[in-house]
């Protein structure tokens, strides 16, 4: 894909061309964004992706259903430590019970943040270098179509500037060489996708940690809803 020096360079060339040696000056245009969306791998990778997502949605949800159990043997600890019946030593004890389970909802939330934002970074990173892997396939069949048609230089007719304007504003359908690059593509065999998309293990926040003494909270506290 190219940046906007890039095309501003190739405009250049062709502006000036028909004077000395950029008279032999040949450009062409590819829409990237199509020959993503329809190279062999694609389908594949977009499975995986989507697989991956599934399966830490069903690791989200365990986690949730772990937080409501935990909050709910809080409440109930905390409502024992309300009875009047109870000595003084035996409050006590109830209050260490309760605070304890309070602190096990706090590690569990904060081992629900980290999980949570440890996948999105995986599938982001895992999206990233699948498509980094389609597009160097595709960038190598257009190299090597440029080289064998003596094209001097291939414009993405599909990117942006920074303000949203398309790059190319304008291209001859003759220098548009999309149907031909697609046609190379098809051809090639998808690979295992997984081999571009390894997953980290699993595990958020550790399930051992403890807060500081300091930071120890009261019994009374309730969790956050």
């Amino acid at each position: 894909m190219m940046n906007k020096a890039m095309v501003t360079a190739a405009l250049a060339l062709a502006l000036t061309a028909g004077t000395g040696w950029t008279a032999e000056v040949k450009l062409a245009v590819v829409d990237m964004g199509r020959l993503v969306k329809t190279h062999p791998e694609t389908p594949g990778a977009d499975s995986l992706l989507e697989k991956q997502a599934e399966e830490f949605e069903a690791e989200q949800k365990e986690l949730e259903a772990e937080y409501d159990k935990l909050k709910r043997a809080f409440e109930e600890s905390r409502k024992d430590t309300m009875d009047k019946a109870l000595s003084d030593a035996a409050r006590e004890g109830k209050i260490k019970i309760a605070e304890d389970k309070l602190m096990a909802i706090r590690d569990h939330e904060k081992k629900m943040r980290e999980t949570l934002a440890a996948r999105q970074k995986q599938i982001a990173e895992q999206r990233m270098r699948m498509q980094k892997r389609i597009v160097g396939k595709i960038q190598d069949v257009i190299k090597d179509y440029a080289a064998k048609n003596d094209i001097s230089m291939v414009l993405d007719s599909a990117a942006l500037s920074v303000s949203g304007v398309e790059m190319v504003l304008y291209g001859s359908p003759k220098i548009d060489i999309t149907d031909e690059i697609a046609k190379i593509t098809a051809k090639d065999k998808p690979s295992d996708m997984k081999a571009a998309a390894k997953p980290e293990p699993k595990g958020g926040a550790k399930a051992d940690e403890k807060p500081k003494a300091e930071d120890k909270p009261k019994a009374e506290d309730k969790p956050k809803e």
